[in-house]
């Protein structure tokens, strides 16, 4: 459920309030930070307070403290309001999915399941909904949309063993030297190209018998600023580099891709490496749902 309640002073200073929905805006916000590390509740709250519009979250590093520490931090997401999107390895067998997926599956904060993305995706999907199988959680899986991250995508919708699916596309950013050279066959996404992914998600579960939902993963992090902690992210080569999108361009992306994506994931694992946390916070939680934010 879509929280409009200002928690704070603070995020009434910062504008939070009255902003109508926008149909089918997204409010899903990745993290990357280790349940029982005491910063990764302090994010949750942080999320709470200073962005009341993303009122759901998928945690990479969700198991990384062990099974008490990933529910402890469903349990909080819920009493802030907030859903879990339960991030599953791909490394798991079939037991330890099954073993998982039953330490969760009953908890209020649980949104659904994370398949996993850009090929990284569990071998048992069926696992999931065989062990819960009351709730029915649903599974969610994004891709590129490359020829390969299409074939898989359609693949799974095709098995019946996922209820969502979605492409990422991350189309702020700044051509380099080598992106100039490969411009004609430029490995970047382009603002309009996000809509297109999105239309082909949505038309990959018209034709598909579980799916319901396309999502659209989409940019809320500064390239510079990903790269700086992860090296690897952008490349080799050619590398991207980037600022971090303005709140006009956050608010383009959104409208690109909505109505066909019926949720928006906004991707930034890193966001506590870089400066001003809470205001970018507060520019993706009103990014997610005012209507006249050209």
């Amino acid at each position: 459920m879509r929280r409009f309640v200002v928690t704070s002073l603070a995020a009434i200073v910062l504008g939070t309030t009255a902003i109508p929905a926008v149909a089918n805006a997204g409010d899903t916000l990745y993290q990357n930070c280790i349940p029982s590390y005491q910063g990764c509740p302090e994010q949750l709250e942080d999320i709470d307070q200073y962005a009341p519009h993303i009122s759901r979250v998928m945690n990479y590093y969700l198991w990384s403290g062990g099974t008490a520490a990933a529910q402890d931090y469903i349990r909080q997401a819920n009493a802030n309001g907030q859903k879990v999107i339960v991030m599953i390895d791909d490394a798991w067998s079939r037991t330890q999915l099954g073993n998982h997926v039953d330490a969760v599956k009953n908890l209020a904060g649980t949104w659904g399941y994370y398949l996993g993305d850009v090929g990284h995706a569990t071998p048992y999907p069926e696992t999931i909904a065989n062990h819960d199988n009351v709730s029915k959680h649903p599974r969610v899986y994004i891709d590129k949309h490359s020829k390969v991250g299409q074939a898989r995508t359609k693949a799974l919708a095709a098995s019946g063993d996922v209820e969502k699916i979605g492409y990422e596309c991350f189309p702020i950013w700044t051509m380099s030297a080598q992106g100039a050279i490969a411009k004609s066959n430029p490995p970047f996404d382009y603002m309009d190209e996000c809509g297109d992914m999105a239309a082909d998600a949505h038309d990959i579960g018209v034709r598909s018998r579980s799916v319901n939902g396309a999502f659209m993963v989409v940019q809320a992090f500064a390239f510079d600023d990903e790269c700086a902690a992860e090296p690897d992210c952008a490349g080799p080569p050619p590398k991207r580099s980037g600022p971090y999108p303005t709140y006009s361009q956050q608010c383009k992306e959104r409208d690109v891709v909505t109505p066909n994506a019926v949720q928006i994931l906004w991707f930034g694992a890193f966001f506590m490496t870089n400066n001003n946390w809470h205001g970018r916070l507060d520019k993706i939680s009103r990014a997610a749902v005012d209507p006249n934010c050209d």
